[in-house]
């Protein structure tokens, strides 16, 4: 995924993926949606680079949603599907889980100064400079976040993991008087 600008002009780039769910034999949907000030796309590379006030948002049973000053966004060879992303900083991200098995939905919302990346075919998510994250329950009574920092922090969502190396995490959680 790549983002670019164009002075007065929202660009919506709209990317939808589509694959066979093999127990429900259903075809679902994932749609990303790309808007920016300006994008400039090398069709011979398949390489889309936005600029200015880049924001993307992905629903796909969860609920995804980048932003950055820049994006740089690679599709693969059929422009059907986002092989990879770059976004140069400061990055926000912010995704809220499909809910687990107890009904349970999470959102995770980080940043990073640097950069973020994004690999299709791993489905990894990789923070770095600076990173934050903070996790917490959506809906219910649970009010406890937790906060992490690092200089990298890297989320899974095949795994539906983050990693965190040389962590600093905290616990907040409201008193009840």
């Amino acid at each position: 995924m790549c983002i670019k600008k164009a002075i007065g002009i929202s660009i919506i780039v709209t990317i939808i993926g589509s694959g066979l769910a093999v127990a429900q034999q259903v075809r679902t949907t994932q749609t990303a949606t790309m808007k920016a000030k300006q994008l400039t796309f090398g069709w011979g590379t398949n390489i889309m680079d936005f600029s200015g006030d880049c924001h993307l948002t992905i629903d796909q049973g969860y609920n995804a949603e980048m932003k950055a000053p820049s994006m740089q966004v690679r599709l693969n060879n059929e422009m059907n599907m986002v092989d990879s992303l770059v976004a140069k900083g400061p990055v926000r991200f912010v995704i809220i889980t499909a809910p687990d098995a107890s009904g349970v939905r999470r959102q995770i919302e980080c940043t990073a100064q640097k950069e973020a990346t994004y690999n299709e075919q791993t489905q990894i998510i990789k923070l770095i400079g600076n990173a934050t994250a903070a996790m917490k329950t959506v809906g219910g009574s649970a009010a406890e976040t937790v906060n992490l920092t690092s200089d990298t922090i890297t989320a899974n969502l095949k795994t539906e993991t983050l990693t965190v190396e040389d962590v600093n995490m905290t616990i907040q959680r409201p008193l009840n008087r």
